[in-house]
């Protein structure tokens, strides 16, 4: 009886599907559920029969894998974000054709085997089909809940076949792969062919000469050759060239565009030039805003200026190109922390460059580059207005002329405002990455979404390689890897102090104490915003949020060992200061350094890092010097970053990994330092006193 009403249900989902996208096509004019109505159009009955029975005879069975796709992309709007991401859909757009690359041409009569036939039974391909659905799902991959479908649908025989096949591929999913990746493959070719032209692409012109000379069979000098050259060239080649090498011809450059400048009296373009130049310096981190492309100054009219403008640039790109070749060395070379501060000196100078921006986490949306969760947003119908955070369009639409959503019913703005709702009723406001509950107001969960979206700024680009590991990097600075979409992270804004304990103390009975609580069982930060100082918690909660959240950690975080570092790492991020270019961060005059200062050198207060490494949760919060033992955490993880120029960021940044992981142990810090604690303890002193 399953295999009679089954396609019903199929063609319901692609008259749906069909709706939707002509709903799309029309700036998505309607409610959302509208293509439902469209999907019902399969019962309309046709000489006694249902369309959808009728369109299954001319048509035969679609294969479940196209069904879940369908499936997929009408239930997105309705439940806000699509199931499959983009690594699932491509994991299904490659098994599909490949399945139908074995399968279709054998089975039409190209050779003597008839791979049909590995269909029946289960062995053959459903033993193929069942172990990559397990290797899927233990990556992470989607694509494997896919699989399984599938193996449940043919389980239950709701086609009228046995063969497995008939569930994995059909004709219409295989022709539809096909066309995605040529149409994938043509897209890349040609913007490489027109990098090259403009010569912009990350294809060197050696390279594109290697190629034509394989394909004309001329003789290319080896790789010794090669290195011989290079030594013999007058010119040194941008691969041996080092940061200060760089820097060095940036000044030079940089001189000459201002000498150039000041011929015309152009006051703007001597500014900017003068303004670009950005220290080394590893005494501090600077963390620079990412423009989505290079825009012209509007001031800029006369030719000469223009020129001047170009030529600065075209300076720039070429800067870029050279710190993206450091970029790529570190990364290969295990160095990844330092790799992933060059990509963003890459991205200040270039915003347009695709792997530096593939390799941070970024991707192309039409014209724009974007994090995939805002790429999950758009596709699902929805638009962002910095007043109101991201709603679907007809909500926003109302929003903007007055009315409110409330509990199910539309009210005025004065009606909104007057409440004073209990958590599970207050206003919700969701950024690119969280979704907020205040109780103060709509505008204190506005202002709360854009102090957590500064963070995930600056967390990206100071705390980066925590997230990504080395091989990862790597196939991202190739363009074999893309970054994948993450779960939305929640944060609640209380209106008071009072109401912040009373709903939280049933969680945490000292929270009268703290200021913010972030707490892994909910995975939810918890805050109250009365003041500026308050705004330096959400930093700091909120990068105990991303620490825990960002990769998955161990539910028994720091109770062993190295819950100090837990700690030191939000701490250090309560000394961001804004800049024109962004932000800047550490130095012994942020956050809670100069308290450390003061405790070290005034009251000789210091706790060694052989006893500090050794406590664990519930020693370090119970420790009477907590207060004292806070602003030395505070001085310790600026050294860890910064002193000595960086030397020790990476393996702190390891450090973290293991805390997080639970593979922390006592001595993990000096090994991954290589070096003992009491030198350790020794060059923290020559810091903080510097």
């Amino acid at each position: 009886m399953i295999e009679w009403f089954f396609p019903l249900l199929v063609w319901a989902i692609i008259f749906i599907a069909i709706a939707r996208c002509l709903q799309m096509t029309l700036c998505n004019v309607g409610p959302r559920w509208l293509p439902l109505v469209a999907g019902a159009g399969v019962l309309i009955s046709i000489d006694g029969m249902p369309l959808g029975r009728w369109l299954h005879g001319v048509n035969g069975s679609f294969s479940i894998p196209c069904v879940c796709v369908l499936l997929d992309f009408f239930t997105a709007p309705l439940l806000k974000r699509p199931f499959l991401d983009e690594q699932a859909r491509w994991t299904i757009a490659w098994m599909s054709f490949f399945s139908g690359l074995f399968l279709f041409p054998m089975a039409i009569g190209v050779g003597s085997f008839d791979p049909y036939q590995l269909g029946n039974g289960v062995l053959g391909i459903t033993t193929v089909a069942g172990v990559t659905a397990i290797v899927l799902l233990w990556n992470g991959n989607r694509a494997g809940w896919v699989l399984v479908v599938t193996g449940i649908c043919w389980q239950a025989r709701c086609i009228e076949s046995e063969n497995v096949w008939d569930y994995l591929i059909d004709p219409v999913l295989f022709a539809t792969c096909c066309l995605r990746i040529v149409g994938a493959t043509f897209f890349k070719g040609v913007q490489l062919l027109k990098g090259i032209v403009r010569g912009e692409s990350r294809v060197t012109r050696a390279t594109v000469a290697g190629i034509m000379c394989c394909i004309l069979g001329v003789h290319m000098p080896s790789e010794a050759d090669t290195a011989q050259i290079a030594e013999q060239s007058p010119e040194k080649s941008s691969s041996l060239a080092t940061i200060d090498d760089i820097d060095e011809a940036w000044a030079l450059t940089a001189t000459k565009l201002q000498q150039r400048a000041a011929a015309l009296k152009n006051e703007l373009l001597a500014e900017m030039i003068d303004q670009w130049k950005m220290t080394t310096a590893g005494d501090v981190q600077h963390i620079f805003r990412i423009p989505q492309s290079v825009e012209r100054p509007v001031d800029l009219h006369d030719a000469a200026a223009i020129d001047l403008w170009n030529d600065f640039v075209t300076a720039r790109k070429k800067t870029a190109e050279s710190e993206f070749v450091l970029s790529v060395k570190a990364a290969q070379e295990g160095r990844r922390c330092e790799s992933l501060q060059l990509l963003y000196r890459v991205l200040r100078n270039d915003p347009d460059h695709a792997l530096a921006r593939n390799a941070t986490g970024w991707v192309r949306h039409g014209e724009q580059w974007i994090f995939p969760e805002v790429a999950r947003r758009l596709d699902a119908g929805e638009e962002y207005e910095k007043e109101f955070g991201w709603m679907s369009k007809d909500r926003l639409a109302r929003y903007k002329v007055g009315q409110r959503y409330v509990q199910g019913k539309w009210k005025t703005a004065a009606e909104d405002a007057a409440r004073l709702p209990p958590l599970e009723q207050g206003w919700k406001v969701s950024s690119d990455h969280w979704k907020i509950v205040s109780t103060k107001g709509i505008q204190s969960a506005v202002q709360m979404a854009e102090e957590l979206e500064e963070t995930f700024t600056v967390w990206q680009q100071v705390f980066g390689c925590f997230a990504i590991e080395s091989e990862e990097l790597s196939k991202r600075l190739t363009g074999r890897s893309h970054p994948r979409t993450r779960e939305i992270m929640l944060a609640v804004s209380f209106r008071d102090r009072e109401q912040y304990i009373a709903d939280l103390k049933k969680f945490e009975p000292s929270i009268a104490r703290s200021l913010g609580f972030y707490y892994p069982v909910t995975k939810t930060v918890y805050l109250f915003v009365d003041d500026e100082e308050n705004l330096l918690t959400v930093h700091h909660e909120a990068t105990h949020q991303l620490f825990a959240e960002i990769k998955k950690s161990n539910h028994l975080v720091g109770e062993r060992y190295g819950f100090w570092a837990i700690e030191a790492a939000a701490c250090y991020m309560e000394g961001l200061v804004q800049t024109p270019y962004g932000w800047r961060l550490g130095g012994i005059e942020a956050g809670r350094v100069p308290a450390a200062r003061h405790r070290f050198k005034e009251d000789q207060f210091y706790v060694p890092l052989i006893e500090l490494t050794r406590m664990g949760r519930a020693d370090f919060q119970s420790d009477p010097r907590l207060p004292q033992i806070y602003s030395q955490i505070s001085g310790l993880a600026d050294f860890f970053m910064n002193g000595k120029h960086g030397h020790y960021r990476q393996a702190f940044m390891e450090y973290l990994l293991h805390v997080y992981r639970g593979t922390i142990n006592a001595d993990s810090l000096e090994q991954l330092c290589k070096q003992t604690l009491s030198v350790l303890d020794e060059e923290y002193r020559e810091h903080i006193l510097r």
